[in-house]
């Protein structure tokens, strides 16, 4: 949660008062009247946070922990009460905004103010996978019923949660979750003759897809966060059209950069490159280009939010994305053992095309004619890898109690 509370910190300073950021969590959160909207918003921001979190809490839980003299059901609530920490920052605020909002009107605020901790525990458990998946259900219903600013809304909200919590039973285990079948696109895929047609491309994208998860999200919202700045930028300085447009194509590229470099970390902790994937009828230039597409994939948004801005730098962005996929998919090759993985050789080298597109529009042809040679070398990278070599997590083995090499 330390980004959240960077960005919160950030725009207050951007604002000049942390009051502006409080009014924004006041407005949204604790609406004058009962209201549904308020309800939906806080529900979306609390489940969003143990969404995100629950994998990370729970891996484990279905391996030695087991032998524990604790029923599945404490278990359950003790990974419950850690996501209920995992909120407390957003929790602060939303308090923060509460006090506040006392000021004006308290009819909707006291309920809410009361509700904060059952909201908390009602989403956390919606976020844990379950068996009985209908308890969570009925915990996204009991978010919403205690966030109405009523009393009656609270003590509804509270029944549902007791009852879901009753009912949940233990985490699910992995054997529980559905499993993936090769579908049509599975065999057609394997006998793709040399190059990637559309079913290797949507197998390799599925294989990544699930490697990532949630990670593509994270990626877009690194892009995003470097287009704020530009807003402000822009909304704060009376500026000609040459410096808005050197302002546009700075925070895009940088932008896409940000977005690659953590796509690409997430590639090679997740899906690192193994034996079975060189049987295909793929050649090493289709694996990396099929990388090179995912991550350019993966940035496009940031590049479609950027445009309307200025419709004329389209070509200046687009001229580079090549050049910077297929400089990704060369880091992930180069990554294993590496203390900076992918994102570091990616970003060092991003920075230095987006400084150069910004100021120099035309260097955008300059990474066209590059992209060929920069294909070749990824594909050379490819093929050159040494699949089954060791690789160390790095860490420090003095903190770790199951290390001897060092007391």
């Amino acid at each position: 949660m330390a980004p959240v509370a960077a960005g919160a910190v950030a725009a207050a300073v951007m604002y000049g008062s942390p009051m502006a950021v409080i009014g924004i969590f006041t407005g949204l959160l604790f609406a004058p009247s009962t209201s549904i909207g308020a309800a939906v918003f806080a529900t979306a921001l609390c489940l969003g946070v143990a969404v995100s979190s629950a994998p990370r809490l729970t891996t484990g839980l279905a391996g030695w922990a087991r032998h524990l003299s604790a029923s599945g059901a404490a278990s359950r609530r003790a990974a419950t009460v850690g996501l209920v920490v995992v909120q407390l920052p957003v929790l602060v605020l939303v308090l923060a905004g509460g006090l506040a909002a006392l000021a004006g009107q308290s009819s909707t605020v006291w309920p809410r103010l009361a509700a904060i901790v059952p909201l908390a525990w009602a989403t956390s458990l919606a976020a844990l996978h379950v068996e009985h998946r209908w308890a969570r259900v009925a915990a996204v219903a009991a978010s919403l019923f205690l966030w109405r600013g009523t009393w009656a809304g609270v003590a509804v909200g509270v029944a549902l949660l007791a009852v879901a919590d009753l009912t949940a039973g233990s985490i699910a285990t992995r054997s529980g979750h559905r499993t993936w079948r090769g579908g049509r696109s599975g065999p057609r895929a394997l006998s793709v003759p040399g190059s990637p047609g559309v079913a290797a491309a949507r197998l390799w994208w599925k294989i990544s897809r699930r490697a990532l998860r949630w990670r593509l999200t994270v990626g877009l919202f690194s892009g995003l966060v470097a287009l704020l700045p530009l807003f402000f930028f822009l909304l704060n300085n009376e500026l000609t059209e040459v410096q808005r447009a050197i302002a546009l194509r700075l925070a895009t590229l940088s932008g896409v950069v940000f977005v690659m470099a953590m796509v690409a970390d997430g590639l090679v902790k997740r899906r690192p490159p193994w034996p079975w994937i060189r049987s295909l009828p793929w050649s090493a230039r289709s694996r990396v280009s099929l990388d090179a597409a995912l991550l350019a994939v993966v940035a496009a948004p940031v590049f479609l939010i950027a445009t309307p801005f200025d419709p004329s730098t389209v070509w200046v962005v687009g001229g580079a994305i090549p050049l910077l996929g297929l400089r990704g998919a060369a880091a992930i090759r180069q990554a294993p053992g590496r203390l900076s993985g992918a994102s570091g050789q990616l970003v060092l080298e991003g920075v230095f095309v987006a400084v150069l597109a910004a100021l120099i529009p035309w260097a955008s042809l300059l990474f066209l004619g590059l992209t060929p040679v920069a294909a070749r070398h990824a594909a050379e990278l490819e093929r050159c890898q040494e699949i089954s070599t060791w690789h160390e997590l790095h860490h420090l083995t003095a903190g770790d109690p199951l290390s001897w090499s060092d007391a």
